[in-house]
Order: C-alpha cells, then sequence, then structure tokens
C-alpha cells in the first residue's frame, strides 16, 4: 500500500514527508529483521491514518503522538528485560511515563486543532434549512396531544319512582 494512499487528506509530498518524519523517530525493532521493520512501520503510518490528519501540521503532531507512543512502550519492554538494575528498571520506568505524557498531551492538542477546524467548517457551510442540524433525514414529530375529556352535562340523579 502506498503512503499516500493511506493519508487521502494531505498532499502526495507532504504524507511522503510525513512517513518519512515517523518511521526515523521510531525506536529500532526488537530483532531488526526486514519483515519486524515493515511490519512496525505499517502499524505505526495505520495509527497516524487512524488519527486523520487534515493538514501538514495535523500530519506531524499525529506523527509526534504515535512516535512517543511507540518510545513509551519501548521504555516500557526495556524495563521488564531479565537482569536489569533496579535504578535503570526506574529511570525506564519513568521514561516510560514522561513519553506517555508527552504523548497524551500531544493527542489532546490534535484534537483541539480537529474540533476547532470541525467547528470553523460547520460554520461555513450549514446544513440547509429543510434538513435537520442532527444529520437525521427523519424530522422529529410533535409530541402528542393530550385529549381533553368531553365535558359532561350536569346530570341529576333519576327520580325514584313508586
Amino acid at each position: 500500500m502506498r503512503i499516500t494512499d493511506s493519508l487521502p487528506n494531505l498532499p502526495p509530498a507532504v504524507a511522503r514527508y510525513t512517513f518519512h518524519v515517523l518511521v526515523s523517530a521510531l525506536p529500532l525493532p526488537v530483532t531488526g529483521s526486514p519483515e519486524d521493520r515493515a511490519a512496525r512501520e505499517e502499524a505505526a503510518i495505520a495509527a497516524v491514518a487512524a488519527l486523520y490528519p487534515a493538514d501538514a501540521f495535523e500530519g506531524r503532531l499525529a506523527a509526534r503522538i504515535v512516535a512517543t507512543d511507540a518510545h513509551a512502550m519501548d521504555c516500557l519492554r526495556l524495563a521488564v528485560e531479565p537482569g536489569i538494575d533496579p535504578q535503570d528498571v526506574r529511570r525506564r520506568y519513568a521514561q516510560a511515563s514522561s513519553m506517555m505524557r508527552q504523548s497524551q498531551s500531544a493527542l489532546y492538542a490534535l484534537q483541539r486543532r480537529q474540533a476547532a477546524r470541525e467547528k470553523a467548517e460547520a460554520a461555513l457551510y450549514p446544513p440547509p434549512w429543510n434538513v435537520p442540524a442532527t444529520g437525521s433525514t427523519t424530522f422529529p414529530c410533535p409530541p402528542p396531544m393530550k385529549r381533553r375529556r368531553p365535558s359532561q352535562p350536569n346530570r341529576t340523579p333519576p327520580p325514584n319512582l313508586p
């Protein structure tokens, strides 16, 4: 699959550059085999595509999110290797925690940017007057009217007949 197919919202040159930045920022694969490297790159670009970047800056934010998350996971992997000094274990957990915070912060920045863009686009292109804003094609029905009981005339009880 071509990188430009994975990121259709980005111009081809920007998509290729985003892929280059992402791949160069990822931690090395565990085994270093070509299959592992290809799987790592494919998973990373799928993660970037899942964040739906719409422009070059959002593409860079998405690449940063995926790369920092990959480094956090790598730090966690290194922390549990056998024979590691306890001081190194603590340091690697601290690095993983820091990278997770960085990834989360970048994700929040991307989500805020996307929400602002979507709000601006919605203001530019409001829905037609006859289509509900919810995107539904059916119109809501008014609530049912309460039925009034017909007023009953004053009835007097029938007289007692002998």
